[in-house]
């Protein structure tokens, strides 16, 4: 995979203590546009969503929900190895045709620095099977058939697909000057749902892929 893995917390930390906070990130933004990462394929649309423990049977009633309301393509359950994820789970889930993937295996060929909860979001987005897909929270319950917002204008203009959320990074936001882009004011969006073309969206993937890695940094400034 093409995230990078070169900027250690060491890196961040002196360069805290020296009173220049962003340079490592600002110097990564510097190097990662000069970079070419090929888009390593993909095929047809998906709904991918993360589940695990106590998240299953919240997940299940979503998943058999997409079902009954006509949505027949395929489907993607992420989780973190197999304490998440019993046999009779997967059972269950087999039943509804949804395919589990156990990110600690697929760790072994995809090294991650940290995988976690929200970590694992967009691990899954990175390593999924399919092109296009739809990205769901496990507790986010569909109220129609999703397909269509495949067919959305905006979407076939963007290559993705994004809900506002509820707040917004005022002007002092430290996040302005660590992405080293100019203020705009607008709402946050949100992640529980999300339609995104991996390929179309490939190079931005990264950048928000080493973000996530490197949560001890980033999750200071923003949820994931």
């Amino acid at each position: 995979m093409n995230w990078w893995h070169e900027l250690s917390l060491a890196d961040w930390r002196k360069h805290e203590k020296q009173g220049d906070h962003w340079l490592p990130f600002q110097q990564y933004l510097r190097k990662f546009a000069e970079t070419q990462f090929e888009y390593p394929g993909g095929e047809g649309r998906g709904i991918v969503t993360c589940a695990g423990g106590s998240l299953l049977p919240g997940a299940y009633i979503a998943l058999k929900r997409l079902r009954l309301l006509g949505y027949e393509g395929p489907v993607e359950l992420w989780h973190l190895g197999l304490g998440e994820m019993s046999d009779a789970w997967r059972k269950t889930f087999d039943a509804l045709e949804v395919r589990s993937r156990d990110a600690l295996l697929e760790r072994a060929a995809h090294p991650i620095h940290k995988l976690a909860g929200w970590q694992l979001k967009m691990y899954a987005i990175v390593l999924s099977a399919f092109r296009e897909l739809l990205f769901l929270d496990a507790d986010n319950a569909p109220l129609q058939n999703p397909g269509n917002l495949f067919e959305a204008a905006s979407y076939a203009e963007h290559g993705c697909l994004f809900w506002p959320d509820r707040e917004r990074h005022g002007p002092e936001h430290s996040l302005w000057d660590i992405w080293d882009v100019p203020y705009r004011d607008e709402p946050q969006h949100e992640t529980g749902q999300m339609v995104i073309d991996r390929e179309r969206c490939w190079r931005a993937l990264q950048v928000a892929m080493h973000a996530n890695e490197w949560a001890e940094f980033h999750y200071r400034f923003s949820h994931g």
